[in-house]
């Protein structure tokens, strides 16, 4: 006797119901579960490449994430100061003992290269530096992805801009590197997702 694979009531025919569906996939951002065939969240969780890259959706903006307080931004920047210090101190060892004489001129060179490098790395693989990881905050564009290499560099320096690391104490704790990388730092501690830290 054969299957009778008219269309039923429902509109579906009995193979189209015998066919499994994609499982559903969880995000691993904002937990939201997506249809299996998804490519990406609505919150910008890329599911082939496990990150965050931007979502789909228009009109999303960081305005709608919770930034940064200022004493978070502090406590980061005073964190990532010292972690730089003690790298160029290193390197500074490093030289000596390679026979190098200590030039002055070459310590504040190698200082703001080891920054540069230092947050270019950070913020270009993770969206935070130690710093930022203590105090539970991240970085983030305008429509709340994961910024690209180029806007990570400019961050990086505009931080070279003399007295640039007063202006975060206006302007609702934007600093300068931010608002001209049309980059955010947010707040979202460890252990929370994306979901979570919505209003």
């Amino acid at each position: 006797m054969m299957t009778n694979l008219t269309n039923s009531k429902d509109g579906y025919s009995e193979v189209d119901r015998g066919r499994a569906a994609p499982a559903a996939k969880s995000c691993q951002s904002c937990g939201l579960v997506n249809p299996g065939t998804a490519q990406r969240c609505d919150c910008g969780y890329d599911f082939a490449e496990g990150r965050i890259k931007g979502s789909f959706l228009s009109g999303r903006r960081v305005e709608t994430l919770p930034l940064a307080s200022r004493e978070q931004r502090f406590g980061a920047f005073v964190v990532d100061t010292f972690a730089i210090a003690a790298l160029t101190l290193l390197l500074n060892l490093g030289l000596e003992s390679l026979g190098l004489q200590e030039d002055r001129f070459l310590s504040k060179v190698l200082f703001w290269g080891t920054a540069i490098a230092y947050y270019v790395v950070w913020e270009a693989l993770t969206q935070r530096t130690p710093g930022k990881l203590i105090v539970g905050t991240r970085v983030v564009t305008l429509d709340g992805a994961a910024p690209d290499l180029g806007a990570v560099f400019a961050r990086s320096l505009i931080r070279l801009v003399p007295f640039e690391a007063f202006s975060g104490l206006g302007s609702a704790g934007i600093w300068w590197h931010d608002r001209h990388s049309e980059t955010r730092v947010i707040a979202q501690p460890r252990g929370r997702s994306a979901k979570e830290i919505r209003p």
